[in-house]
């Protein structure tokens, strides 16, 4: 099974890590507005998800996750990655490259600030204490969050803690299906052990619980695991600080990276990204900041037998996302961030 690497790690426009690295404590000062003060402006703070097909990132066409797919040429060596334009099939193993739609989503968040010119944060969601006490957003709708007011200033950037996501998205057939990606690691006792670790994958069953999808197997509820295995079978080795075996989602390629290695006791996923050159300027009229995840092409897979829907260890003889050369990757929304007055 080759499962392709997260789809998260490039500037704000391209993908939604690297532009400012993350991963771990910052010395940045840090504030939450309480009390109005002169140096404060009034704001509305939403957050909301574009399911459209339009884009919200200039030059990009209709491709709005966090990599656009606009190459209709093969680069390099062949493989098929999430970037190309659907219908490609640069390893020409018969997997075509696909994209999926999904019609929901649902993002749980430790914490969430913008960041000042200064480096100061700026907290619109103020850290949780724990992943299991992240705010659940579920965007199906534009959600308000409970902020009045934040300093006046240029904010040139924003952070976030992560915990996962949740796609809803055809499955095997027409009927939609909830997916949870994790990003964050909550297996410590700090976190209350709860038994998830990084890059799993978990689908929602007939009860409305979360669990855990394993390798090599048609992603249905008789093949889902309720307690996790302890090793479930992906493409990456163990965590080297922690131990803990990664999920069904990623490679080392992605896990091993800098701002994933955080200690012994602590696995959280960290975003931190520019807002581009200009960033936002918070006056005197203050305005209603809008975060967008924008939500095209934010699945991807090899379609093996041409249908358009996602088919694991099933569909095109078992070889969709269950092949050594079959690859898929969740690929993380584009965020875009506007003022508005």
């Amino acid at each position: 099974m080759k499962i392709f690497k997260i789809g998260l790690l490039v500037s704000v426009a391209l993908m939604l890590v690297a532009c400012g690295g993350g991963g771990g404590s910052s010395t940045a000062t840090t504030v939450t507005p309480t009390a109005p003060d002169s140096g404060n402006a009034a704001v509305t703070v939403n957050l909301a998800a574009d399911y459209g097909s339009g884009s919200s990132f200039a030059g990009l066409d209709d491709s709005r996750s966090s990599i656009p797919s606009v190459l209709s040429f093969c680069l390099g060596t062949a493989s098929d990655n999430p970037g190309y334009v659907a219908g490609m099939d640069c390893d020409s193993d018969g997997g075509v490259v696909a994209y999926v739609d999904p019609t929901g989503f649902k993002v749980a968040i430790k914490r969430l600030a913008l960041v000042m010119s200064d480096n100061t944060k700026v907290d619109l969601i103020a850290d949780t204490g724990t992943l299991a006490n992240a705010e659940v957003l579920d965007l199906a709708n534009p959600v308000e969050l409970n902020i009045s007011e934040i300093p006046k200033g240029v904010y040139s950037g924003f952070y976030a803690e992560l915990y996962y996501y949740d796609l809803t998205m055809p499955l095997y057939s027409t009927t939609d299906s909830e997916i949870r990606v994790m990003l964050s690691d909550d297996d410590f006792p700090a976190e209350g052990s709860l038994g998830n670790h990084q890059g799993d994958v978990k689908l929602k069953n007939g009860a409305g619980d979360f669990n855990f999808v394993a390798a090599g197997l048609t992603w249905v509820e008789s093949n889902l695991d309720v307690v996790r295995p302890s090793d479930i079978g992906g493409a990456s080795s163990d965590d080297t600080e922690t131990g803990h075996d990664r999920g069904l989602y990623g490679n080392d390629d992605l896990w091993n990276l800098t701002q994933f290695m955080q200690g012994a006791d602590q696995d959280i996923f960290v975003n931190e990204a520019s807002l581009g050159l200009s960033g936002i300027t918070v006056g005197d009229a203050g305005g209603t900041i809008t975060m967008t995840f924008d939500l095209n092409d934010s699945w991807y897979y090899e379609d093996f037998d041409a249908n358009g829907i996602f088919e694991p260890c099933s569909g095109g003889g078992g070889l969709e996302a269950c092949s050594a050369g079959a690859e898929w990757s969740p690929v993380f929304p584009g965020i875009s961030f506007s003022l508005s007055n």
